[in-house]
């Protein structure tokens, strides 16, 4: 289970056991930037997810 460990932008919410970690790595620019990705290839990541989801699904039958 995840646990929410930081949330420095009201529209970040980053889910994980490892709140140090990320506390040294994700500074304000970085979450900022990694939101931009986001939001930018927000529906071609999902995209691709959903096509390797069914991709797995058809080897596993």
């Amino acid at each position: 289970m995840h646990d929410v460990t930081h949330a420095t932008r009201s529209d970040i919410q980053l889910l994980s056991n490892h709140q140090a970690a990320f506390a040294d790595i994700l500074s304000p620019e970085a979450l900022t930037f990694v939101a931009k990705l986001e939001r930018t290839f927000r529906t071609t990541r999902q995209t691709l997810l959903r096509k390797r989801a069914e991709r797995q699904a058809r080897l596993d039958a």
